[in-house]
């Protein structure tokens, strides 16, 4: 069985907070919950994680956006926009628009 689990741990300050996250193994996801702006962009830069949630948790169906973890959680990335990715066959079309052809040129 798989089960979330929150730590509540109490730290000096968010660069430990910061630190103490990206020391584990695993960086499936991270929540933040703040007012400062900048603090909370400095804390999102810098989790090693695959999804950070700011003032929410992960309660998201997770076909809607890209869903993986980092280091060593999950097996990659999920999500519709991947396995459009993964089925798709992509070729360059370059076009002529101005209407000569090679033998033009020569």
């Amino acid at each position: 069985m798989f089960a979330s689990i929150a730590a509540i741990v109490k730290v000096r300050d968010l660069d430990e907070a910061i630190a103490l996250a990206n020391g584990r193994r695993y960086g499936l996801d991270a929540a933040i919950f703040g007012r400062d702006v900048v603090k909370v962009r400095k804390a999102v830069r810098q989790l090693e994680v695959g999804a950070v949630y700011i003032n929410d948790y992960p309660k998201h169906g997770i076909g809607y956006y890209p869903f993986g973890g980092m280091k060593d959680s999950g097996i990659g990335r999920e999500g519709i926009g991947y396995t459009i990715d993964f089925v798709t066959a992509y070729k360059s079309i370059i076009y002529n628009y101005k209407g000569k052809g090679v033998w033009d040129y020569l």
